[in-house]
This record gives structure tokens, C-alpha cells and sequence, in this order.
């Protein structure tokens, strides 16, 4: 071990983790070999390549990639934008320590090079976290990239559209075991019936009955229970029309709820949730568009229905976007808690929550 301490690995290592920009990690790779490595697992760990870089500069970092085959190595999580053809070449080369892998694509459709190159991601064996959001000319293509992927796949968020919903469905029910079993789910299609047709089919790979954490985009009915299973932690929605959507089949320790304004219409969504599960909840997230003086009037009413409703309940956290000025100058005169065990926190602008799934998985 050299005697320097800034020839330590990991006290360079330690050193380095505070350097907050690219430019700056470039020129610590220039220090030695050591300071060179370190910064190289820093600078590639976080990849993103979003549309809006310059075609050369894509480029240049694809050709690195290729010539330079073990920075691959090091990078952790991918995040790639609307590159239709630097993720065809990005596809052929290996990523053993990627755990997370985001694709967004909102061209016409995924020609098939992109969906070879999507199969080839979701197969590293080291992925726990995948998100794709794409376009998809048919059902088959939406079921043909999860062929082979990695078994360690724990969070699926999946969005897609279909450019042919006129042609025959090829979704069948039944076949081979579901193998994978998911701890959080995020699921958006055109239909909410195109998403549960996947679900069902033989080729989805992935096992829903035991999820910590559910997303939903858009409203269901209870035949979700089928598909879902209990689910014993989180569910996050953006929908809360209690004519089209029922929490009955969940028992939920924490809810996220979007609204445009506090509605009638959120508060009666809670009603969906059976008298005998409501004593599971503890945590509920309320994001609110647009809070008025009337809209928080109404919400404190609300609060108060809500530790009669849900006994168990310790925690209201509310984020409101646009605020009136008498509700953001006397936040206290609204927001008191309806009970002693229930605390309240509010934010009146955008908060940074992480993975909507990490708040219980």
C-alpha cells in the first residue's frame, strides 16, 4: 500500500464522491493511475443520454464505450433518451454491473434493432430497476423484450402505446409459471385492458401477488384483484373518481393520492377502502395542483373525517404547487392536526421524494 494517502484507493474514492461536476472528475482522471480509476467509477457510475446533446457528442462517448470496453463495466444506472440508434450500439455491449436501466423512446415506433437492443438490456443479470416507456407496433413486440431477462428484476415501471390496436390481439391467458417476482409495479397503456392482457399472458414473465408497492396511472375496477394480489405497502394514484376506481381489494399501510384541488371526490375514494383494512394505514401523501383558501377550508374538514375514518393513521404529508397567498402565509390555520397522533407536514412547492416505491420497499 503506498505510504501517500492520496494514493489510497479508497481515500481517493472518499474524495472524489464530493467532486459535483464532470469537468471537474475529467481533469482528477489526469492526476495518476489511481485518481484515474476512481474518477472513471464516478464519472460513469449515473449514464445519461438525452436527446438534446449534440449527435457528435453521443458519438464520441459510444465510440469511448467500444474502444474502452471496461467503462462499461462501472456504469450502475442508464438512462437513455429518444437515441434510437446509439441504443442499437449501446445493446451489443455488456453492462454485469447495471442495476437500473431507463429507456424512453417517443418516436413513431421501436423498429426492430431498438427491440433487440431493449431484450439485450433487460437480460444483465445485475438489474433490479427497469423502466421503458415506448411505442410498440403491436402486442407481440410489447411481450417479445422480456424474453430472457434477468430474474432479479424487482421494480418494473412499464408504459406503452400501440401503433396497431386494430390487429388481432396474440395476448393469451395461462402457460408457464410467472418466475419473477416484482416488489413494486408502475403500469400505463393505452387501455388499462391492454396492460391487464399483458399481465395475463403466458409470456409475461412477472409475478404480481406479492407487490409492496403499486402505481397507478389510470382507473381500474376491481378485477384488478386478480392480477395484483394484496398489496401490503404502497399504492400511488392519479386518478380519484370513486365511480371508476376502488381500492377495495388493497390493504395499503400508505397512499398517494394526485388532485387537481381538494375534491369531494378524493376524500370519497378513501371510502372504497374496506372498514376492516383501514387500520393497515399509517401514511397518507396528498399532492395537490392547486390550493385555494376555500380548497384548504374544505381540507381541514376532511382531516378531520379521516382520523375517525382511519384509526391508525400518524402521518399526512400534503405538497401543494400553487398556493393562495392567505393559505402560504398562515399554513398553521388550515393544516392543524385533527389528533394528537396524526402529524401534519405540508410543502408548497415541488418536492423531491426519490423512487415513489422507496417509501416502503
Amino acid at each position: 500500500m503506498s505510504s501517500n494517502p492520496l494514493e489510497i484507493a479508497e481515500l481517493v474514492d472518499l474524495i472524489l464522491g464530493f467532486v459535483g461536476t464532470a469537468r471537474d472528475l475529467q481533469a482528477s482522471a489526469r492526476v495518476n493511475r489511481v485518481w484515474c480509476r476512481s474518477s472513471q467509477a464516478h464519472l460513469f457510475r449515473d449514464l445519461k443520454l438525452p436527446d438534446h446533446r449534440p449527435p457528435s457528442q453521443i458519438l464520441r462517448l459510444l465510440q469511448t464505450l467500444q474502444q474502452s470496453g471496461h467503462l462499461a463495466h462501472l456504469i450502475h444506472k442508464l438512462d437513455l433518451f429518444n437515441i434510437q440508434a446509439p441504443l442499437e450500439s449501446l445493446g451489443k455491449l455488456s453492462f454485469p454491473s447495471l442495476t437500473s436501466l431507463s429507456v424512453y423512446d417517443s418516436s413513431q415506433f421501436c423498429n426492430e434493432p431498438v427491440l433487440r437492443a431493449i431484450n439485450r438490456f433487460v437480460a444483465n443479470p445485475a438489474l433490479r430497476t427497469v423502466r421503458i416507456f415506448c411505442t410498440f407496433r403491436n402486442e407481440a413486440d410489447t411481450a417479445r423484450i422480456w424474453h430472457g431477462c434477468s430474474e432479479n428484476i424487482r421494480h418494473l415501471s412499464y408504459s406503452f402505446n400501440l401503433l396497431d390496436q386494430t390487429g388481432e390481439a396474440v395476448f393469451r391467458e395461462g402457460g408457464a409459471r410467472k418466475r419473477i417476482t416484482l416488489d413494486s409495479f408502475s403500469g400505463r397503456a393505452n387501455t388499462v385492458a391492454e396492460i391487464l392482457r399483458w399481465l395475463q399472458d403466458a409470456s409475461c414473465p412477472f409475478d404480481l401477488s406479492d407487490l409492496k408497492a403499486l402505481q397507478l396511472n389510470e382507473p381500474i375496477d376491481t378485477l384488478v384483484n386478480d392480477i395484483y394480489g394484496p398489496v401490503y405497502g404502497n399504492i400511488q394514484i392519479f386518478s380519484t373518481d370513486p365511480d371508476m376506481l376502488d381500492l377495495s381489494p388493497f390493504r395499503l399501510f400508505q397512499l398517494e393520492m394526485a388532485m387537481e384541488s381538494p375534491s369531494t371526490q378524493g376524500f370519497l375514494l378513501l371510502r372504497t377502502i374496506r372498514p376492516e383494512n383501514r387500520h393497515h394505514l399509517r401514511t397518507l401523501v396528498l399532492r395537490i395542483f392547486d390550493l385555494s383558501t376555500e380548497g384548504a377550508q374544505e381540507m381541514a374538514g376532511r382531516l378531520a373525517e379521516l382520523s375517525r375514518d382511519f384509526p391508525s393513521l400518524t402521518l399526512v404529508h400534503i405538497t401543494a404547487f400553487s398556493v393562495s397567498d392567505d393559505v402560504e402565509m398562515h399554513p398553521n390555520e388550515y393544516f392543524r392536526s385533527p389528533d394528537p397522533s396524526i402529524t401534519i407536514r405540508w410543502h408548497f412547492q415541488a418536492a423531491d421524494f426519490g423512487p415513489w416505491y422507496n417509501k416502503i420497499v
